[in-house]
């Protein structure tokens, strides 16, 4: 079974003070991207990893970076929620446009085919490029708006 998980763009006080205080005053949405199908075969796709790995760009890109709804790291990819500063979401969107997802779907070729086994290696593979594609226009569009995301999984 996929984890699913919904990235939101709030205004960066917002999420400096969701992370500081785990409230904040303004939630005005300014974009959002749901990665439906399964979060975990991307973090699968750009890590070859199927824990969060935090200060890894490409990790916090599918989980976020500051944990905020669950009981420890360990459990990241139970129901969860994860909040990523501005500053940190424009570093996200750098590593996302530097990423070559085709050659991280060849390097992690053997942990994705291992997790899912509904598709052939083609049909695995425009999964993951399809998927990285639309996260890596969110996180684009966030960082061009100053933005921080939170990210929650369930």
């Amino acid at each position: 079974m996929g984890i699913i998980a919904n990235y939101t763009a709030y205004p960066a006080d917002y999420i400096d003070a969701v992370i500081r205080d785990g409230d904040g005053e303004n939630d005005t949405e300014l974009a959002e991207y749901g990665l439906e199908k399964d979060s975990l075969l991307l973090h699968l796709a750009l890590t070859g990893a199927d824990d969060f790995i935090g200060g890894n760009p490409l990790s916090e890109a599918v989980i976020g970076s500051v944990l905020l709804g669950a009981d420890d790291e360990d459990d990241a990819f139970d129901a969860s929620i994860f909040a990523t500063p501005a500053a940190r979401v424009a570093e996200i969107a750098a590593a996302l446009d530097r990423a070559d997802i085709n050659a991280l779907i060849t390097q992690h070729a053997a942990a994705l085919q291992g997790y899912d086994r509904q598709d052939d290696t083609a049909g695995l593979r425009a999964r993951c490029q399809a998927c990285f594609a639309e996260l890596r226009a969110f996180y684009r569009q966030a960082a061009d708006l100053g933005a921080g995301v939170m990210v929650s999984r369930m």
